[in-house]
């Protein structure tokens, strides 16, 4: 006849083997606890949002939108909305987020705007000179677009950036040049490019 502690024992290991079972079937079967952790390339339509058609199916900037070795170096199509309310100008940042290199910035646009063509400014005016991805061989960037929706006049806009240096940090120059309040919105999308393409 078994002892009592023996007894115990065995229970316990028992007890634990068909927990540990029941565990990984739980985890064989059961539905994510949370829906929202689906990845997605779609931009939230409910607030401000930038996006771009000119990807592949790996998230990748079009060739055309990179510059130097043959490349065509020309801007991509964007498109934006749900604007917030009292927006007068649009400012459009494009930098590397794996190199302190900004690459394009675009001030004083018109707010009835909601997107811009490929190789266009639509009356924006380019601080910095458009410059498209190009990392080294062998590598993929990460490059970012933002778009800040300002409360304040296409004419100003211009004027604060007149000396704007392409190596400055376009954020901070928008904090130190508009109060919090001006600044109505902000919203980035991320596409990658390879230094092979």
């Amino acid at each position: 006849m078994l002892n009592r502690p023996f007894t115990a024992v065995l229970i316990s290991l028992v007890l634990l083997t068909v927990l540990t079972s029941c565990e990984e079937i739980n985890k064989l079967f059961s539905l994510p606890l949370d829906e929202n952790t689906t990845q997605t390339t779609t931009p939230p339509r409910n607030s401000f949002y930038i996006t771009t058609s000119a990807v592949d199916a790996r998230g990748h900037l079009l060739t055309k939108h990179g510059a130097y070795n043959g490349r065509a170096n020309i801007s991509p199509p964007l498109e934006w909305g749900n604007v917030p309310e009292g927006t007068t100008s649009f400012a459009i940042e494009l930098n590397d987020e794996d190199f302190p290199m900004i690459h394009w910035t675009l001030v004083a646009l018109n707010p009835t705007l909601t997107s811009l063509s490929e190789g266009t400014l639509a009356g924006g005016e380019e601080k910095t000179e458009y410059t498209g991805p190009f990392p080294p061989p062998g590598s993929v960037h990460d490059y970012k677009f933002t778009i800040y929706a300002v409360n304040e006049s296409p004419l100003r806009m211009r004027n604060i950036f007149t000396n704007l240096s392409g190596m400055q940090d376009f954020e901070t120059a928008f904090a130190a040049s508009f109060p919090a309040g001006q600044i109505l919105g902000k919203s980035s999308t991320i596409v990658k490019f390879s230094g092979d393409a």
